[in-house]
């Protein structure tokens, strides 16, 4: 995988994230560059260990470092921009699409049942929420490439 060019004068940059298989264990990554002291790998916690739990730890998990690093350096005039690459359309059409109706259904669907991985989903509606409250924006894309940490 190339790596994506990033202005980082201009505020903006870019991380990824990804889940897979690992065994019995899923395997939770996410990343900004090859070397870079930010990019990190956990193993999900706790049961059922699906890949989708797997994502939404990976990106709990990254936007909490994210916002605990912004939290201590100062930005002036450009609005910071962190735009999160996923192969999850799990992800990306939660975040983008389905987090606000689930938010005011209270975390239910249509049918008044409870989402799946209700727990993680709110805590990264939480973190999200944190930044957008720092002024800090967050773009979540989908993107088909495999990703490969190293």
């Amino acid at each position: 995988m190339q790596e994506d060019e990033v202005n980082r004068d201009a505020g903006m940059e870019i991380a990824y994230i990804r889940s897979h298989k690992s065994g019995s264990n899923i395997q939770c990554t996410w990343w900004y560059k090859q070397g870079d002291c930010r990019n990190g790998r956990k193993l999900l916690p706790g049961k059922p260990k699906t890949r989708n739990r797997g994502y939404l730890f990976a990106m709990r998990e990254l936007l909490k470092s994210f916002r605990k690093r912004m939290e201590n350096v100062y930005y002036d005039e450009q609005t910071p921009m962190l735009i999160v690459k996923t192969d999850a359309s799990y992800v990306e059409e939660g975040i983008n699409t389905y987090r606000f109706s689930w938010r005011r259904a209270g975390w239910t669907n249509k049918r008044q049942k409870k989402i799946a991985n209700s727990i993680f989903w709110r805590s990264v509606d939480h973190e999200l929420d944190l930044l957008n409250d720092m002024g800090i924006e967050i773009n979540v894309e989908r993107h088909s490439l495999p990703f490969k940490f190293s």
